[in-house]
This record gives C-alpha cells, structure tokens and sequence, in this order.
C-alpha cells in the first residue's frame, strides 16, 4: 500500500496534469496512506490477539488505548512490585507508544474520510511536490506507517514478553 501511495503521491505532482486529476490522484494518495496503517496495525493487533482480528476501523484506537494499554498497565504494576524499575519504564515507553498510535490513526482515518468523500475540503498543493488536506501535508502522511512501525515495535516488544 505505502508504495501505492507514492505513487499517486507522484502523479499527482506530475505537471501534465489537469486540476481535476491531480486533485483526484491526491486524494487516493492519502487514502492509500491510510490503509497502509489500517493494514500494518491491524496484522499486529492480530498477532498479539487472535479476538482482534477484522477489527473495524473506529474501534482501533478504542482497542489500543483501552485493552492494549490495559494489559500493558497490568504488566507495569507486576513489574513495579517485583521491583524491576527498568521493565516498568520499558513499559511506560509502549503504553504511550499505544497512545501515539491511537493518536496517529485517527488523523489519518479522519483524512482519509474526507479525502474519500468530502469534496468541499480542497486539497491544497503548496508547491509542484507538496500538497496537503485539512492542513494535514502529504509529507507527514507519508511518515504515518514509519511512525506507526516505530511505536508498534515499542509495544510488541513488551507484549511478548508477557507470558515468559
């Protein structure tokens, strides 16, 4: 998906274009963008919870920042009374990972929506390669999935360590 993005990110900077198309080609670069973490977050919600499988896209961030954290703040306090003040911070690390997630997918999902069907929201090109919707640029789109990578990486590597 992410270079799906690119792509329609490239055409839609592409100066042989008319108005219109690159309008359209812009708006599929976020969408694309957005799926591309829909899709990342969701295989890692699975891996960690089968249950979490074809999660809808509103509740993801209700998943995250309710259950996922959860757990997390259950392990923290496990930690806390065995003493082992460096996992505790380790764990603080991927409770706002999840938080910064959360936060993440939802500008995106919300971009995503008017990208798809709010057309009075214009995109609005900055320059010949930037361009930006709701005031959301297609650069900081481009990072969700890297950012969303980082912070996934940060709560994977405590929530595996949960059974041991």
């Amino acid at each position: 998906m992410q270079q799906v993005a690119d792509h329609l990110r490239e055409f839609a900077c592409s100066p042989n274009l008319d108005s219109s198309s690159r309008d359209d080609f812009a708006r599929s670069s976020y969408n694309r963008y957005y799926w591309a973490c829909y899709l990342h977050v969701t295989r890692k919600l699975f891996e960690m919870n089968e249950n979490w499988s074809n999660v809808r896209h509103q509740k993801i961030s209700r998943i995250l920042l309710s259950q996922v954290s959860k757990e997390l703040y259950q392990m923290k306090l496990q930690a806390r009374r065995l003493k082992d003040t460096n996992f505790a911070s380790q764990i603080d690390i991927a409770i706002e990972s999840t938080k910064e997630v959360a936060k993440i997918f939802e500008v995106a999902r919300t971009v995503r929506v008017n990208a798809d069907y709010n057309f009075e929201d214009l995109v609005v090109f900055k320059n010949p390669y930037e361009y930006s919707l709701n005031d959301i640029s297609i650069t900081m789109a481009k990072e969700w999935i890297s950012t969303i990578t980082s912070h996934l990486q940060n709560v994977n590597f405590i929530w595996k360590q949960r059974d041991d």
